[in-house]
């Protein structure tokens, strides 16, 4: 699957980011499916802006995306729609009024793009619910920049997501919901044990926080169910896995965790198909990498690496639905605005036009992989 960058957040200046926009797909979008589509890639994901078609009182003006849903239509594309993108409308997201104003919208939001979809609609309710209440309410680096309140907002989120599936399901029991976070690998050196140990285990419980809530295994109040979790989508990149280490501030010999970034050749790394075994065996529900890809010269290697490491995972009979290179247009780091050449295609920076500019080892791999495929499925068709 090929996914475009859709970030709605209030970044720390107080500005908006609209990544849509910025990377040009917004009328290049007709021509990025068309880019897709001759390398074999016929699923998209695309995410809807909260704050731009909720108007409030009850009126939503879905114009802008309904070119997207139209032009996906006419190129016979699947899009994979997210609601939320991190991307939270301006009222208190502490209230009430949060989830309500949300559980609205995606009634609407999938009254919309049913007009354009046939069959089986897949929805992405809110993109990494534990991340963004992370990075927005306990650290305060995006909006709403609250501290210390992560674990509130992400409550809040829960509540959103679960209301929203309920109220979709009555007038449209087709939809299918993925339910989207990082997956992490934050480890330890064998044979760590007391506070280090409790810090990364610790680590893990947030981790599937979301999806516990969701699928009900912890806080059951909330009114999750397992049958709310159609699939779980992994959001995968060369950062998310860790080593930790502990020492003691020699004033108050208060433990102080390390966290570092693992060497990609390091013993404590683990596989893609270990880690996809693990959420796997936690919620027995279909998996999509719903984010995945590296930068620069380093994109090669990622997927030459990754690819087989997939392959294993159904071989070891893990459903696996999809994966996602994500962006599959390079686009602006969220934090200093340069370009991150992260891409299936790039553009130059001072390219007021964003002409697409092809990775050819990256697309030379993709092809291949792609063909070898569609080669497994007419000998499967044959016999």
């Amino acid at each position: 699957m090929g996914g475009f960058e859709a970030c709605y957040a209030r970044s720390e200046h107080g500005k908006r980011h609209d990544m849509l926009r910025l990377t040009k797909h917004d009328v290049q979008c007709r021509s990025d499916y068309k880019l897709l589509k001759d390398i074999g890639i016929t699923t998209v994901r695309e995410s809807l802006s909260w704050h731009q078609i909720d108007k409030g009182n009850g009126q939503y003006d879905f114009a802008f995306f309904e070119e997207i849903m139209q032009i996906a239509k006419a190129e016979d594309m699947q899009v994979i729609w997210g609601l939320n993108h991190f991307d939270l409308i301006d009222i208190d997201p502490f209230s009430p009024v949060l989830v309500e104003r949300f559980v609205a919208y995606a009634v609407e939001a999938v009254k919309t793009i049913r007009r354009y979809t046939n069959g089986i609609l897949y929805l992405i309710p809110f993109n990494e619910m534990s991340f963004f209440s992370w990075i927005s309410a306990e650290i305060g680096v995006w909006g709403p920049y609250a501290h210390q309140r992560g674990g509130e907002l992400k409550i809040q989120l829960t509540k959103c997501v679960i209301g929203a599936i309920q109220a979709i399901r009555k007038i449209d029991p087709s939809v299918r919901f993925i339910h989207i976070d990082p997956i992490m690998n934050r480890t330890v050196q064998p044979g760590s044990e007391g506070a280090l140990q409790r810090f990364v285990d610790d680590f893990r419980e947030i981790m599937y926080e979301a999806w516990d809530m969701v699928s009900g295994r912890v806080r059951p109040e909330l009114g999750g169910q397992p049958y709310y979790m159609d699939a779980v989508g992994l959001n995968y990149y060369i950062y998310n896995q860790e080593e930790v280490t502990i020492r003691y501030e020699e004033s108050s010999n208060h433990p102080h965790f390390d966290i570092q970034r693992m060497d990609w050749d390091s013993p404590l790394w683990r596989s893609m198909n270990d880690l996809m075994q693990e959420v796997y065996e936690r919620y027995k529900v279909p998996i999509l990498i719903t984010e995945t890809g590296c930068h620069g010269s380093l994109r090669e290697q990622w997927w030459n690496r990754l690819l087989p490491e997939v392959d294993q995972a159904i071989a070891e009979g893990i459903p696996v639905l999809g994966l996602c290179s994500y962006p599959i247009i390079d686009r602006p780091d969220w934090h200093q605005w340069h370009l991150t050449n992260s891409g299936f295609w790039d553009f130059a920076a001072d390219d007021p036009n964003c002409t697409r500019i092809p990775q050819e080892q990256v697309l030379r791999i993709i092809r291949e992989y792609l063909a070898d495929d569609r080669q497994m499925v007419a000998e499967i068709a044959q016999t």
